[in-house]
């Protein structure tokens, strides 16, 4: 595949998880019900709004050019919090399992479409 090819994939996956989270904020700050449906989870409501904002800073990091190692631990970050969110809704079998796999292969989609891009890059200007 082209590199332009990678880049249109790697652009509407990440833009399809950055819809993801920002309907997670919107519904934790708008939505009164989402601190019950979270500790029906058996999480604590206090780290709603941590989340949100470590959410928050993860998209921008993504978002902004450079920062290569920045992304890589936000990429890190939203795997481990949507493998949270999926254990957690496989263990209380709520069949809402399906919103986090989703999240889950739109991170891994944009994770490795942007390794490929930076490596056909890096072989571009060597070549």
């Amino acid at each position: 595949m082209s590199e332009r090819s990678y880049k249109i994939i790697h652009y509407t996956v990440k833009s399809i998880m950055t819809l993801i989270v920002v309907m997670f904020l919107a519904n934790s700050i708008f939505n009164p019900a989402f601190e019950a449906r979270f500790a029906s989870l058996e999480y604590p409501g206090y780290l709603i709004y941590p989340m949100s904002v470590a959410n928050l800073i993860g998209l921008a990091i993504l978002w902004i050019n450079g920062f290569s190692l920045l992304k890589e631990w936000a990429y890190a970050g939203f795997l481990l919090n949507f493998l949270l969110a999926l254990l957690a809704e496989l263990h209380f079998r709520d069949g809402e399992a399906i919103c986090s796999s989703i999240a889950i292969a739109t991170l891994l989609t944009s994770y490795f479409s942007q390794k490929q891009i930076r490596k056909n890059t890096t072989e571009s200007a060597s070549g």
